[in-house]
């Protein structure tokens, strides 16, 4: 019996594009967020000390200037206190 080529690649083009190319560009982005995840991991302590730095000014002018509302400090202290849990877990030490 002699196959014929054409049949696998008729099989190939048959197949439903609706499911097959979300599925395809699924794979690339898990290929492009790894890549991007070893980017980042270069440049993980200036973006720490960044981040620090505008925590600590959104504090100075919170709390020694006494700008902002009440809700702005909660929201403040909230998000120093997520930051804070973020580094915490994604820090290599």
């Amino acid at each position: 019996m002699v196959t014929r080529p054409a049949g696998e690649l008729s099989v190939f083009f048959s197949m439903p594009w609706c499911c097959v190319l979300p599925a395809v560009l699924s794979f690339i982005s898990l290929g492009s967020a790894a890549a991007a995840r070893v980017a980042l991991m270069k440049l993980m302590l200036p973006l720490l000390v960044l981040s620090a730095a505008f925590l600590t000014y959104a504090h100075l002018r919170v709390w020694v200037r006494k700008e902002g509302r009440p809700a702005v400090r909660i929201v403040l202290l909230v998000n120093t206190v997520l930051v804070a849990l973020l580094w915490a877990w994604r820090l290599p030490f």
